[in-house]
Parts: structure tokens; C-alpha cells; sequence
């Protein structure tokens, strides 16, 4: 209705996205000191149907060593989608999203950003210690979220490297806790012409509000409501 629209939020101006986008920009800055060398260096390569995957890894800041995939098709469309999945490189290798990609040309890339997949922090054999490097990063003034752009940011500079990689319309698809990173990336890096983000909740508030449920077998279903998560496009 009229009213529902008259009730949105006024659009930003053009000096508030100016400001958005200085504040995504420091958020994923590079370190005060000078961001190491890439020191890019291939696992293995093996052929799959539609193309050619590799396994890989690259230094983000010093010491941060990014490991992530990445799908060359057989014959190329000349473009590219970055994928951030919160679950880490290996849910997108299993999530059905690469095959069709593949098929249509698409190169595809997810690396693990720190503390997700093959970089998580583990307390013995099954508990991640992930609160442990959200709270190092805010007593160190880095956000969490802000680094992860980072290293997304730096997975791009190595595509970039790739002869063989296009970066055109270059897309880039946050999945899960990966969602407010990809979008701090997009809007910090102007290679990014894309962006879709999924599984992601709408709002701060939204991830910390807890629903009333009269039975605690229905909390589960509530508390991942369309409320608190949601596909922004």
C-alpha cells in the first residue's frame, strides 16, 4: 500500500553513500603495515567433467594463509563468480550452485576466509574457538567481518594474476556468515560489479532476538525464521 511505502526509510543521499563506502573501505583496508606477498602457490590440479579444479592458497596478511578452490571451465563465457560460504569452501564444492556455473563457462572461486573451512580455530577434535578471533579482532580495532573482505579482496588480487581468469562483470555471492563480508567487499573494491548475498540475516537486531515459543521443540524453527534470515539481491 501507499502507506507502506510512505513508512521505508528516506533513500541514502549521495553524501551518505559517499560516507558508506569510506567506512566499507576502512573496514577492509589492508594493514598499517604493507600486505605481504601474495605468495600464491598450487596444491594440485585434477580434471572433473566440464573443466579443471584446482587447490590452492594465498597470503592475505602476513601469517594468514587463505586456502580456496577454484573451477576452470573447458571452454570459458569469460566470466567469474567469487563464492564466500560461511560453512567454509568445502559446503560450496557439495552445494549444486558449481556444476551449472561450470556448464554455462563460468569460472568459479571460493576460498576460506579466516576461521571458516580448513582455517577454523579447533578446541580438540570438534569445537571451533571462532569466539576467541572475534574478540582478538575487536580488542585489536579489525573487525572480523572487515578482515574476512579482506581476504576476499586479496583472493581477487590473485585472480587478477591468472591469465587464464576473466574479470569481467566480475560477481561476487556471500552465503551465511559470509553475507556482511561480501557486501563490505563489494563496496570497498570497485572490480566487484556484482554482488548477491543469501542466508544472511537482515539486520543485527534480527540475529539477536530471540522468539517466544511456548514449546522448546519449536525454538529451532522459529529462531531460523524468515525474520531473522532472508536472500537480499
Amino acid at each position: 500500500s501507499l502507506d507502506t511505502i510512505a513508512r521505508r526509510p528516506t533513500p541514502p543521499t549521495d553524501d551518505d553513500l559517499k560516507r558508506i563506502k569510506e567506512w566499507a573501505r576502512d573496514l577492509a583496508a589492508p594493514p598499517e603495515s604493507k600486505p605481504h606477498l601474495l605468495k600464491s602457490e598450487i596444491d594440485g590440479k585434477i580434471a572433473i567433467p566440464g573443466g579443471r579444479l584446482e587447490k590452492l592458497f594465498y597470503v592475505s596478511e602476513d601469517g594468514e594463509y587463505i586456502p580456496a578452490l577454484l573451477w576452470l571451465p573447458a571452454h570459458t563465457a569469460g566470466k567469474t563468480v567469487v563464492i564466500a560460504d560461511g560453512r567454509g569452501k568445502a559446503a560450496v564444492a557439495v552445494s549444486g550452485l558449481v556444476e551449472p556455473l561450470l556448464a554455462a563457462g563460468i569460472t568459479v572461486f571460493s576460498p576460506d576466509l579466516r576461521g571458516r573451512g580448513e582455517t577454523i580455530g579447533k578446541v580438540g577434535t570438534w569445537q571451533n574457538n571462532n569466539f576467541r578471533l572475534t574478540g582478538n579482532q575487536i580488542l585489536f580495532g579489525r573487525p572480523l567481518a572487515g578482515r574476512r573482505a579482506f581476504d576476499l579482496i586479496r583472493g581477487i588480487d590473485y585472480l587478477q594474476i591468472r591469465p587464464d581468469v576473466s574479470m569481467r562483470g566480475l560477481t561476487v555471492a556471500g552465503i551465511g556468515g559470509d553475507g556482511l563480508s561480501a557486501l563490505l567487499a563489494a563496496a570497498a573494491d570497485d572490480r566487484i560489479r556484482n554482488v548477491a548475498v543469501a542466508d544472511f540475516g537482515h539486520s543485527f537486531v534480527s540475529l539477536m532476538k530471540a522468539m517466544a515459543s511456548r514449546d522448546h521443540e519449536d525454538m529451532v524453527l522459529h529462531w531460523n525464521s524468515a525474520e531473522r534470515l532472508g536472500t537480499i539481491q
